[in-house]
């Protein structure tokens, strides 16, 4: 009965959890630029805020209903780390990463959901339901010294 108990309790609270709406996700794009990339932007010196605040990248991005939080070059690396905010919407993330890797521009293409530290948080909480639910079903990590 106690294991059934915690079964159902587990479920609820994370149902609850699982339900709440999110309108927008944070992203961190992560590109490794490729020869060719590299040769574009060498080829088109442009002042840092048409590279950075390119109004045709915030443009596509307003026109999906995301913005452009920040752009960055990192030294030492042919990489930049992009943050942006997008509709919570697989087709649109599956998009933007589909399109970009098909210019030839980037060796590699990464997509970081960020998680702001009150949905952390949370996480935290079920993890320690699923820990507690596994201990109570004679999981494997039931028995282990904490």
């Amino acid at each position: 009965m106690k294991k059934l108990i915690a079964i159902v309790l587990f479920f609820f609270t994370v149902s609850s959890y699982a339900s709440e709406p999110e309108s927008y996700r944070d992203y961190l794009l992560i590109g490794e630029i490729s020869p060719a990339g590299l040769k574009y932007l060498t080829s088109k010196p442009v002042d840092s805020a048409d590279l950075v605040n390119t109004p045709l990248v915030k443009k596509a991005l307003e026109a999906i209903g995301g913005e452009l939080i920040s752009y960055h070059f990192a030294v030492g690396t042919n990489k930049n780390y992009i943050r942006v905010r997008i509709p919570n919407d697989k087709k649109t993330v599956h998009a933007m990463y589909t399109m970009r890797m098909a210019t030839g521009l980037l060796i590699s293409y990464q997509f970081i959901e960020l998680m702001d530290v009150e949905t952390h948080a949370k996480s935290i909480k079920t993890t320690q339901q699923f820990i507690e639910l596994e201990d109570n079903l004679g999981g494997l990590g039931s028995g282990i010294k904490k």
